[in-house]
């Protein structure tokens, strides 16, 4: 049986073609380069794959999802090359490459069509950031990879890990306590002088951050989908993280829920546990005594906050 095509059809059938031989075209090219990249001992070639995606997608109007996904399954695809994603999954690297895509459309001499296109479609994960008061929610409503503790046993079973784990990391850090945090939750101790964090450096990349359950790796991309894609985005982070007296800051951070932040030395626990390790953090630690620990997912986020001043986005 002989099939007729119309003209319209036929000339779709075409343009998908040669729009799924651009992608194929663009993919290997970004591949190509990951490779020569990892040869050559690049720290940061993950993040040179997502720029790839996102230069070849607007100077080359192809579709930003689908070139990204063709480059996720050719790296996957590869023994050698698919170490460099850590176990990130499809929707976190997506995220990731439309992120990078808002950056550049910021610097390129795009057309005002192709920016608000761009930008209309990374703004509702910013949009909807505004609207969480907690990493924790945060994180539940991002995805299905995440697994955030609300459970204040496994809360205090998380904190005593995070000292036996990171006994000789801990850092004071660069920020004020906010008011009405005290000691052990207990206004008659008097308020925290301030918070300890860990450097995401002394965090391994299989280490699961405990109150979201996802990799250091895992967490940036959210963080980086949640608030980096779209107007304004740098600036809350930065707020959020470094507070500047903005109201709701710290409780953003805040992740137990009995005493809304954990001191060091814990000495409001009464399992035997609890007890020794407060004890001994107490004893060795005393310039700790009064400060509070930030979770590890602030050390995270903190870092990424580094990295986008270094790129000068902030």
């Amino acid at each position: 049986m002989k099939h007729t095509f119309s003209k319209s059809t036929i000339k779709r059938i075409i343009l998908e073609e040669l729009e799924n031989s651009n992608i194929e075209d663009a993919a290997d090219e970004i591949v190509d380069e990951l490779e020569s990249l990892l040869q050559e001992g690049n720290e940061e070639a993950l993040d040179k794959v997502y720029d790839k995606i996102a230069k070849k997608s607007i100077d080359k109007s192809i579709d930003l999802k689908k070139l990204a996904t063709q480059t996720y399954k050719k790296i996957t695809g590869s023994s050698t090359l698919k170490r460099v994603l850590q176990g990130i999954a499809l929707g976190a690297f997506l995220g990731a490459a439309q992120e990078a895509a808002f950056d550049y459309q910021q610097i390129a001499s795009t057309s005002a069509a192709q920016a608000s296109s761009v930008s209309a479609a990374l703004q509702s994960a910013s949009e909807h950031s505004k609207d969480v008061s907690n990493f924790r929610q945060a994180a539940q409503a991002e995805g299905e990879q995440a697994k955030p503790m609300f459970n204040q046993s496994a809360i205090d079973g998380a904190l005593d890990d995070i000292r036996m784990n990171h006994f000789s990391d801990f850092k004071k850090a660069p920020i004020a306590a906010g008011r009405g945090i005290f000691i052990d939750g207990d206004p008659t101790k008097g308020a925290v002088s301030g918070f300890v964090y860990v450097p995401v450096s002394e965090i391994q990349d299989d280490e699961m951050l405990p109150f979201v359950g996802l990799t250091k790796a895992n967490y940036e991309i959210m963080l980086r989908a949640t608030f980096l894609s779209g107007e304004g985005g740098d600036q809350r982070l930065e707020d959020l993280v470094l507070g500047h007296g903005k109201r709701g800051s710290s409780g953003y951070w805040s992740y137990d829920n009995e005493t809304t932040f954990s001191s060091v030395a814990d000495l409001r626990r009464e399992d035997e546990k609890g007890k020794e390790i407060a004890q001994l953090f107490y004893n060795t630690l005393p310039e700790f005594n009064e400060l509070v620990m930030l979770p590890l997912e602030w050390s995270v986020a903190y870092d990424l906050l580094q990295k986008r001043k270094d790129k000068g986005r902030l």
